[in-house]
């Protein structure tokens, strides 16, 4: 079936979703989020289905509607914008469970 061109789902955990190929549809049927290496956080209101949708189309354009892409290879992206932004200081994550905690980075 062909797939709508102006508003269509871009990815489902992290693949495009006609995708077949096996690592694809394991990430699917274990609901994990191939960017963080965990459940995929986006359920339904009772929990009982995992969305994974990662970005959509909309109006022609690739939209992403998933932040943790940006958490992907310990941070690199946000290490990125951080140093292009302010040049090299430590990147600082606040976990409410953990308290503060310092990333590993490497210059």
């Amino acid at each position: 079936m062909p797939r709508a061109k102006k508003q269509d789902l871009c990815e489902v955990f992290g693949f495009a979703p006609d995708d077949l190929k096996p690592k694809c549809r394991n990430y699917w049927e274990r609901g994990v989020c191939p960017f963080i290496g965990t459940k995929c956080t986006k359920y339904n209101h009772d929990k009982s289905i995992v969305y994974g949708v990662c970005s959509v189309i909309s109006s022609g354009e690739e939209i992403i509607i998933c932040p943790k892409r940006l958490y992907a290879e310990s941070y690199k992206t946000l290490r990125d914008v951080s140093s292009d932004a302010f040049g090299y200081l430590p990147l600082y994550l606040v976990n409410e469970v953990k308290g503060l905690e310092l990333v590993k980075e490497t210059p």
